[in-house]
């Protein structure tokens, strides 16, 4: 409940993502009701272009309170305006987080500005069944070994080791083991090299399943009848994997995406986090904010077994980890519950700081490396 000399009625006006509004409003719902709250909050959908045109040109009396958005989204405003953010430091509790989540929302002072909420790890999802048919052993996998099961076992099935995805070329590009700053502290992306010849060695092997015009129905399909094995992603390709199979003898499986001495990390697919706006009456909202953070902190379990089960959301909060299991999900074809694994897989995603340079500098390569696997043309 909420102490004396908090607000008994929430009037937050909050922005989203159109496909996020009725997450938010079941997560401002959940933390109303459960607190005695009077909800009086408005929730808007618009596009993440929109968002920031309003950052740069509108009164900030204009803006909303809070704005929920994936964390590159966030680092560009951090970037960009700061000062319109308010830091957190009275907010949350920090180390009720995953580590990387933090790192991602703080500024160039080392203050944070925003309340992570859900994680989202990159993983391998495979085809169990044809690794045990063959034998391959995925624990500890690393690139070599990939590839060369795609070139000597795979190739003779006429199956393909994954598809090209529409972020294939960023996952590999943000598993390199740099922070993509050099000694001077200027933007760079060291490993370009190593992410050209691992991908010559994918393209020029024929391993990739590739779609015309990155026609993502094909993918599907070619997932569902067999023709490709695996598929590196975030967590909303469980759901696909259920839904698109159509083979009953199919079971699949998850693990971590493949390593080498370069590509050592692992990868966050796209989380999620609540920034709040510096308006003129940030001090009668922020013991509001403190009391939403603090809740979810503490891990609800009705609450946070409902986002994974409604919304395939996980939580940046260590709190909610053991809740996991609780929830009731849907698993077709996956020979185990993939979520406890990428709640925890989540904990070794590095923290890195990038700028609006380093995201920029990541969309030219994985532009340029995508043009040339569609397009079959020498990497230079």
């Amino acid at each position: 409940m909420p102490s004396s000399t908090t607000p008994t009625n929430v009037s937050w006006k909050i922005w989203t993502t159109p496909d996020k509004v009725n997450l938010v409003t079941y997560v401002m719902q959940a933390f109303c009701n459960e607190n005695g709250l009077d909800n009086s909050i408005t929730i808007e959908g618009y596009d993440r272009e929109c968002i920031m045109f309003a950052l740069n040109h509108y009164q900030t009396e204009a803006l909303p309170d809070v704005i929920y958005v994936d964390d590159e989204e966030i680092s560009k405003y951090i970037a960009q305006h700061s000062d319109l953010l308010v830091t957190t430091e009275n907010i949350i509790n920090e180390t009720n987080y995953v580590d990387h989540k933090r790192w991602n929302l703080y500024d160039d002072n080392l203050e944070m500005r925003g309340q992570p909420f859900s994680t989202n790890a990159v993983a391998l999802y495979y085809r169990a069944d044809l690794a045990e048919d063959f034998g391959f052993e995925l624990e500890n996998l690393t690139w070599d070994d990939f590839i060369e099961f795609g070139k000597n076992t795979l190739a003779s099935e006429n199956i393909k080791l994954i598809p090209k995805t529409q972020d294939l070329e960023k996952i590999i590009i943000k598993s390199l083991h740099n922070d993509y700053f050099d000694d001077d502290g200027n933007v760079t992306i060291d490993g370009a090299c190593e992410v050209k010849s691992l991908i010559e060695k994918l393209t020029v092997n024929e391993l990739l399943f590739l779609p015309d015009d990155n026609n993502f129905d094909q993918i599907m399909g070619a997932l569902a009848d067999g023709r490709v094995f695996a598929v590196i992603g975030g967590i909303n390709w469980i759901d696909r994997i259920n839904d698109m199979t159509t083979i009953d003898t199919q079971s699949w499986a998850v693990t971590n995406i493949p390593k080498s001495e370069v590509f050592t990390e692992e990868v966050d697919g796209g989380s999620y986090s609540f920034a709040y706006i510096q308006k003129e009456d940030f001090s009668t909202n922020e013991p509001l904010f403190a009391l939403f953070a603090e809740k979810y902190e503490l891990g609800l379990t009705n609450v946070s077994t409902y986002l994974l089960e409604q919304f395939r959301i996980l939580p940046a909060q260590y709190a909610c980890f053991d809740y996991i299991d609780y929830a009731n999900v849907p698993l077709n074809y996956m020979s185990s519950s993939p979520y406890p694994f990428l709640t925890h897989l989540a904990e070794y995603i590095p923290f890195r700081r990038l700028t609006t340079e380093n995201y920029e500098t990541i969309e030219r390569l994985s532009y340029y490396f995508s043009n040339a696997i569609i397009n079959k043309t020498e990497l230079s």
